[in-house]
């Protein structure tokens, strides 16, 4: 391992992220916790997206550690980028030991750099830094979850155990199950229309799924898919058991509720992320 952590380390990790690109760094929570035996209280967050959202607080809710531990970078504008940098340095500038970017598979040398300059601005180069000058390895793994090990030259396997023991220890628990029989969730919109897989589509393998499984399909998303999931529902069989929860549960509940899943059906979107992160089977 190229980089060494102690569990004394106070750690900030720094990275561009929503919800579902933060919930990829979660293995790495878990490497300096089960690993490196770091406490929670000792790890940071630096957050940048461009609305200025606290990813960690919508999903693990206000009373995590975790959530009181992120501080977001607004880079909406060089103003808001800037602004919030400057409210950065005065909760992390002293309090941090070691700096740790955790960069995206495709993250170039441009990025980096700006990342650095940040960094530096913030932590006034008195913390170790980590990530930001990076030589890429021969082999990089495809996954988000997996990648930035191997960028930062570190031998670890994430485990599906430590996955669930993270949010369990977050209050996360699967929901209780309506009945035994199959349950799959189905995921048919998305933010952006470019991902979007036509609505004959979720029709036919729904359809198809019902012939041969007779299970309860339960249509997610937030409340601005609610409408759309009613106009897909609309055009199914009424022998097929769907239920429209669009809205009707915070971002952990969803989690809480795909615990309980056999299946996710859908389009690129967090409810992947939160699929993927709980082991439950997913048809992207």
């Amino acid at each position: 391992m190229k980089h060494q952590f102690t569990p004394t380390d106070s750690v900030c990790i720094m990275r561009s992220a929503f919800l579902g690109d933060w919930l990829t760094i979660i293995p790495f929570i878990n490497y300096l916790v089960y690993h490196c035996n770091i406490d929670k209280a000792n790890i940071h967050f630096l957050i940048m997206n461009n609305q200025g959202t606290n990813p960690v607080k919508l999903i693990l809710g206000s009373q995590s550690v975790l959530s009181a531990n992120t501080t977001i970078l607004n880079n909406a504008s060089l103003s808001t980028l800037m602004a919030s940098a400057r409210e950065a340095r005065k909760i992390l500038g002293k309090k941090i030991g070691k700096v740790v970017l955790l960069p995206f598979t495709n993250d170039g040398s441009k990025s980096i750099v700006k990342k650095r300059l940040l960094a530096n601005f913030i932590f006034r180069s008195k913390a170790t830094f980590i990530g930001f000058q990076l030589d890429k390895p021969s082999f990089i793994s495809a996954s988000q979850y997996t990648s930035y090990f191997d960028r930062l030259h570190i031998s670890y396997a994430p485990s599906n155990k430590h996955n669930v023991s993270f949010l369990r220890d977050e209050g996360i628990e699967p929901s209780k199950r309506v009945n035994e029989k199959l349950q799959i969730a189905i995921y048919p919109n998305s933010k952006l229309e470019m991902k979007v897989w036509p609505k004959e589509k979720f029709l036919s393998v729904v359809n198809s799924l019902n012939e041969q499984l007779n299970a309860d399909f339960f249509f997610i998303g937030g409340p601005e898919d609610g409408e759309y999931n009613d106009t897909l529902i609309a055009q199914l069989p009424g022998n097929i058991s769907k239920h429209n929860i669009a809205g009707k549960y915070s971002i952990k509940e969803t989690i809480q509720f795909l615990l309980s899943m056999d299946l996710l059906i859908a389009n690129d979107g967090a409810p992947i992320h939160f699929a993927s992160l709980v082991n439950v089977p997913v048809l992207g």
